[in-house]
């Protein structure tokens, strides 16, 4: 009976020991260093195909047919500008276009003595500089003569500092402080020494008709690889969810006489305003695509036919439009 006690005793002392620690299996360790996860880069350039500043549309200069400069009632006729788009990134990437709203100046200028709009003098471009900070809502400049209300519903548009570009319509003007207030604000405050103009709208953008298009086929005329870009999104048999017009045949009225362009592809110029065609095209990485952007137009003819009477067309005299043309480069969702 000792024996087997003191056996018992040495074998619950042996199992005590195990308990106090665990034995691991041989191992060995080894590791992969300086692992790696890389973004890739959109790159977007415009140029003129030689490396060059892109040449702005030009509408309304000298006369084709001699008889001097600008547009006219009845003028029917395109202006090319041909535009290369460079991915000079990593990544393929598609092409999407905007005409920003706050980018466009339908400028009202009542200088000829026929111009029937004649709410605010000689010349309704009034230019200027801040003289003390503003806010993002309002611009001070104590030059300004106006009275009270005098600028409300016209367009402040800034030419220098951190808003430079944009524009803004015009709600109040307080006489007594100088103070114009726009809505809805600049994304930054209008500090000391910015540049402007006030500009009372025009009537040019909201009579003429333009049609923005692309002469693939470099025919200059409408032909089966050609697309235009609408003013508006709907669906049709020709137009996708983009806002881009393929190619149909001119159904032989209106302004389709411009280059053959159908009339579903014209609107006027304000009716594209705030407008984004969101796949004009695939540009792979390391390419370039060649736009060779078409703008026909159609300034049609208000009527009248009595020359001692005032045209209606006389109220866009002088007048001008002015905008800007936004290229972004987004990336393909293409499952890699």
């Amino acid at each position: 009976m000792k024996k087997i006690l003191v056996l018992s005793v040495a074998l619950v002392a042996v199992i005590a020991m195990m308990g106090v620690g665990t034995w691991a299996y041989f191992n060995d360790v080894a590791t992969v260093e300086d692992n790696t996860i890389t973004a890739g880069t959109l790159e977007l350039d415009v140029n003129n195909g030689s490396g060059g500043s892109p040449v702005a549309i030009s509408i309304g200069g000298t006369r084709t047919d001699g008889n001097g400069t600008g547009l006219q009632p009845g003028d029917i006729d395109t202006q090319e500008s041909d535009w290369t788009i460079e991915n000079t990134g990593s990544l393929d990437g598609i092409l999407a276009i905007k005409i920003p709203a706050t980018s466009f100046r339908d400028l009202e200028n009542i200088a000829s003595s026929l111009e029937t709009d004649t709410a605010v003098g000689d010349d309704a471009s009034v230019p200027g500089t801040s003289t003390a900070d503003g806010t993002t809502s309002t611009l001070i400049d104590t030059a300004l003569t106006g009275a009270d209300d005098a600028y409300n519903g016209m367009t402040l548009y800034i030419t220098s500092g951190t808003n430079i570009g944009e524009s803004r319509t015009i709600t109040d003007y307080d006489a007594t402080s100088y103070t114009v207030t726009v809505s809805p604000a600049f994304d930054s405050a209008i500090a000391s020494g910015v540049t402007y103009s006030i500009d009372e709208d025009g009537e040019l953008g909201d009579m003429v008709q333009v049609a923005i298009w692309f002469d693939q086929g470099t025919s200059n005329t409408w032909d089966a690889s050609d697309y235009a870009l609408l003013s508006t999104k709907t669906v049709t048999e020709d137009a996708n969810a983009d806002g881009i017009l393929t190619y149909t045949e001119d159904d032989g009225t209106g302004a389709a006489s411009v280059e053959g362009v159908p009339d579903a592809a014209f609107d006027t110029l304000t009716d594209y305003l705030g407008v984004e065609w969101d796949d004009v095209g695939d540009i792979e990485a390391g390419s370039e695509m060649t736009l060779d952007l078409m703008v026909s137009y159609n300034f049609p003819d208000a009527g009248g036919t009595d020359i001692f009477t005032l045209n209606p067309d006389n109220i866009a005299q002088s007048d001008s439009c002015e905008f800007d043309v936004n290229f972004a480069l987004i990336q393909n969702n293409a499952t890699p």
